[in-house]
């Protein structure tokens, strides 16, 4: 649902949840509580409300906390959440290049820009992720920019983005994926289906179909099944009506005509 109306209303809408900061995410996110310690989350944020809007359009967010099936509206500047475990990491050079913000967002919002010798794809996930879910971030493509040259496909460089409550900016994180072909189309991502209204009952029936595969090494004529014919009997087929007995009255003599 929250989905849908950030889609239909062009809305950033972010759910952020609390998660217990374990010996898992200790050592990335690192802190001097001597009691139990909690790290903010996104259970949720619309990529497409964050990313692909201009820079000087009006930003404006609805930031909702969630504790324990409890909800709060929160302002921007009270918690930076994560959307991934490993903090910013992205120095903005790769190869002895400059990869500054501005050809980020030119990237994410499909504007013209110089091109550069590797290729650079854009990930972020509506929820939280770890970087060993390489199988959810690699279907979360945001941005995509070629290569100059079509012989440095294999030459690529992986972002992920974890986008700011306060503003429209974002944090950048390099990753260690695997480069591969990606042909990137915004419609395919920033695309939303209508809710189905009503409620929707699919009744599989059980298939009475024969299974059995053809015997694919006779032709039909040949078969050893389809040598002999045998004609239907006279007792084969049975008529549809039923025989009754029929006596005119203008008839004298007694007639029986039998009708079928």
């Amino acid at each position: 649902m929250l989905k849908y109306l950030t889609w239909t209303l062009g809305l950033s809408i972010n759910l952020i949840g609390f998660k217990f900061n374990t010996a898992r995410y200790n050592t990335t996110f690192q802190c001097q509580h001597t009691r139990a310690c909690f790290l903010p989350y996104y259970k949720f944020q619309n990529t497409y409300a964050r990313f692909n809007k201009e820079s000087g359009e009006n930003f404006f967010q609805i930031n909702i906390l969630e504790i324990k099936t409890e909800y709060f509206a929160v302002s921007s500047t009270s918690c930076r959440p994560i959307l991934i475990n490993q903090r910013a990491n992205f120095d903005f050079h790769y190869e002895s290049e400059p990869v500054t913000l501005h050809d980020i967002n030119a990237i994410l919002q499909n504007k013209p820009m110089a091109s550069k010798s590797f290729s650079i794809t854009l990930y972020s996930t509506s929820s939280f992720v770890r970087m060993n879910h390489t199988n959810i971030i690699t279907r979360s493509v945001v941005g995509h920019l070629p290569p100059s040259s079509s012989e440095n496909k294999c030459d690529g460089l992986h972002l992920f983005l974890t986008p700011h409550l306060h503003d429209s900016t974002f944090d950048v994180h390099q990753l260690a994926l695997t480069s591969k072909n990606i042909e990137f189309n915004p419609k395919n991502v920033y695309s939303n289906t209508h809710i189905t209204e009503g409620k929707y009952n699919f009744k599989k029936t059980p298939s009475d179909s024969n299974k059995t595969m053809l015997n694919q090494d006779h032709c039909i004529c040949e078969h050893p099944d389809t040598i002999r014919y045998y004609a239907p009997n006279k007792n084969t087929f049975k008529p549809l009506g039923e025989s009754q007995l029929f006596i005119p009255s203008y008839a004298k003599a007694k007639t029986y005509i039998t009708v079928h």
